[in-house]
């Protein structure tokens, strides 16, 4: 039976929380860890509404992109800020809450976004930093060799790009003599041993390598396993804030502006015309931060595209001559929510996640 914790723990290898922002709340929010999920409600917000659409379905998990608490609760009472959480715990309802971490994991919100609106990403509007990895190379009994890899692969070597469970096996002999006060697991004290082996390569996030390393040992017959460490430099992937990506032929800004409402299904989208075509795009779902306009001016781009913008963050996009397109928050970043509910599926087959139907847009516009 799938546990929350279970979830929690896939969508950490997705977007691991130390990618969120400091003054950011996310995580398990609410709820047990230990607690069996069949049903679960994916939303952009954990609103009233939200949670009894949760309880009346007879789910027992909702994973959502906003938290659900933010700032400390000075009271936990069943209308206010708080309504949400008091409705959770009367329900028995978990709450996993993925924020900035998510904005900025790859195939996070700000590719969802591109993704619905048909956009060619083409780099990291900001870049904060860059996962590394290592390669482990184990030497292993071919008669254990499935048995260490896949240990190794679910502490998460082989884990890249879209994939998991990635390792290269090679054969050959290896040579060993069990010297006094060994436990050899084949052959005798003071005799030379040959062994048909296997080399096992994998790579993983460095900050998985003492987790990966120990799963290996573990799994390993040998008394003491030979494996080898490098650090990969050829694999260093690269995350940040936003995305820039470009359009396959230059349109005009008003142009732009309805093609985003209508593939969002926005509202509505308000727009700065700068007088230049829009081709290349400085992208960032939900809002806009204001050191994001001198990283849009650096990657060449000529618009800006996001949720909600400042004014003042306006009167420096626009100073930078560039284009603007603001079609909401929620428009922006509603997308991320069946790319969530898709992903989980795919990894927990006896779970249903669902993108629940009352988590909708607040604001309208007046004709």
């Amino acid at each position: 039976m799938t546990t929350v914790g279970a979830i929690f723990s896939c969508l950490q290898e997705w977007a691991p929380l130390r990618l969120a922002e400091s003054w950011d709340n996310v995580g398990l929010l609410a709820g047990d860890a230990g607690a069996p999920v069949r049903k679960a409600l994916v939303t952009l917000d954990i609103t009233c509404a939200v949670c009894e659409e949760a309880a009346s379905t007879g789910a027992e998990l909702i994973v959502s992109h906003h938290p659900v608490i933010f700032r400390p609760l000075p009271s936990l009472r069943a209308e206010g800020v708080s309504a949400p959480v008091w409705r959770l715990a009367r329900h028995g309802l978990s709450a996993i809450c993925m924020h900035t971490n998510l904005d900025i994991a790859e195939g996070g919100v700000n590719d969802a976004l591109l993704a619905v609106l048909g956009l060619e990403r083409t780099a990291i509007l900001q870049p904060l930093g860059a996962f590394s990895y290592q390669k482990i190379s184990v030497f292993v009994p071919k008669t254990h060799a499935a048995q260490v890899r896949e240990a190794m692969a679910g502490a998460g070597a082989g884990r890249y790009a879209g994939y998991d469970s990635c390792a290269f096996e090679t054969p050959g002999t290896g040579y060993f003599r069990p010297l006094a006060g060994s436990r050899p697991f084949i052959g005798e004290q003071g005799h030379l041993q040959a062994a048909e082996e296997v080399r096992i390569e994998a790579i993983c996030d460095m900050r998985d390598t003492a987790r990966v390393l120990a799963a290996m040992k573990a799994a390993h017959p040998y008394e003491v396993p030979a494996y080898d460490l490098f650090e990969d430099q050829a694999l260093q992937k690269p995350y940040g804030l936003g995305r820039v990506a470009r359009l396959p032929v230059p349109v005009d800004p008003v142009v732009f502006a309805r093609q985003v409402r209508e593939r969002l299904h926005a509202a509505g989208a308000a727009f700065y015309d700068a007088g230049r075509p829009v081709q290349t795009v400085a992208v960032c779902s939900g809002a806009w931060s204001g050191e994001l306009t001198d990283a849009a001016v650096r990657a060449g781009a000529d618009t800006v595209l996001t949720g909600e913008i400042k004014h003042s963050d306006i009167l420096a996009v626009a100073a930078a001559g560039l284009n603007l397109v603001a079609a909401g928050h929620f428009a922006t970043e509603q997308p991320v929510c069946p790319v969530l509910a898709r992903r989980l599926t795919e990894r927990f087959a006896d779970v249903s996640f669902t993108v629940a139907q009352s988590g909708t847009e607040l604001l309208t516009y007046a004709d």
